[in-house]
């Protein structure tokens, strides 16, 4: 028997890293961590250690591993190559700078049996600067000098960033989120990291936290493209009720952002599941019989094989979805 289709809403995975802050809770109030203390709320996650549960429907209380595994294609949609949900979505609040890291790309994930990595960030409401890249001309001989005599700030490569603004990290990009910056993170499901330093601080133990530099400096990319980090919005679709723009399209997945004043309706064509993020608004989402108020900082997963939805309502939306062949159409 086939389960039910419908959007799926997660419980949110609390982490409390320790440079994490209070906004996450403050600004979005159906985030309810342990404490108010909230660095990261993974929105929906297939980690075997990190398994989303789900929170409504017929489906609420079973973790996302199972409702997948009851009908696969179904959810996942026609273009997806495994039956494990391919993407991780987070939310990050930075009240202090992150470490900084670099995550495998395909190739060197591959050399080293491990998971590659490659994320996009949407800031939210506040944001600041990031670490992305490394000044030009940087070697590696360079960057090792520079580890051994701490003075690695100098070959990094610090950008401000402003609110609505999108930045895409690639495999092989050394970076580090500054604090200050609330942001959504939409990647692919790893979490391979290699820290490169980490601000010489201590956990709540009073130790450091362990660092990667071998493994780190194999995973560099040291001929990295020259081109900017920020993401133009590109115009898809468009009338007087709203906007539809693409913002990202890589190996792993695919990112618009909606911007809604009355109504837009998206019909699947079981290719791809949707994810929806609500940025800003209050939107009513409809599909079938069923409709379902939302809040901003509600994420939900559509099922690849509902037919369609529909969004009513004034907001900002941050849609994902597998790579784009023919995913959807738009009325």
């Amino acid at each position: 028997m086939k389960p039910e289709l419908y959007p799926i809403q997660c419980m949110p995975i609390y982490k409390d890293y320790l440079w994490g802050g209070d906004r996450i809770s403050n600004i979005y109030p159906n985030h309810t961590p342990p404490t108010n203390y909230c660095a990261e709320s993974w929105e929906i996650s297939d980690r075997s250690n990190d398994m989303s549960l789900i929170a409504n429907g017929e489906w609420s209380g079973k973790t996302l591993r199972e409702y997948i595994a009851s009908a696969p294609t179904e959810i996942l949609g026609t273009a997806c190559k495994t039956k494990q949900f391919p993407l991780l979505i987070k939310l990050i609040d930075a009240k202090k700078d992150l470490s900084i890291q670099v995550h495998p790309n395909p190739e060197t994930a591959k050399e080293r049996a491990t998971e590659s990595k490659e994320e996009m960030w949407y800031f939210l409401n506040e944001a600041t600067q990031i670490i992305h890249g490394l000044s030009s001309g940087t070697t590696i001989k360079k960057f090792q000098e520079a580890l051994e005599d701490n003075t690695l700030a100098a070959l990094l490569q610090t950008l401000c960033v402003q609110p609505h603004q999108a930045v895409f990290t690639p495999g092989g990009c050394v970076h580090s989120i500054g604090a200050g910056n609330l942001l959504l993170e939409i990647q692919n499901n790893s979490n391979t990291t290699y820290r490169i330093h980490d601000w010489n601080r201590l956990d709540s133990h009073g130790k450091p936290r362990e660092l990667h530099p071998k493994n780190a400096l194999h995973t560099i990319d040291w001929n990295p493209p020259s081109s900017s980090p920020f993401l133009e919005p590109t115009l898809l679709s468009s009338s007087t009720e709203y906007k539809i723009y693409e913002l990202l399209t890589c190996h792993f997945f695919s990112v618009e952002k909606l911007t809604l004043n009355g109504t837009h309706h998206t019909e699947l064509t079981r290719e791809s599941f949707h994810t929806l993020f609500i940025a800003e608004g209050h939107l009513t989402l409809t599909w079938g019989t069923g409709s379902q108020k939302t809040e901003p900082g509600t994420t939900l997963l559509i099922p690849a094989a509902l037919p369609s939805y529909t969004l009513f309502g004034t907001g900002t939306v941050i849609r994902a979805m597998l790579p784009k062949t023919n995913t959807q159409t738009y009325s």
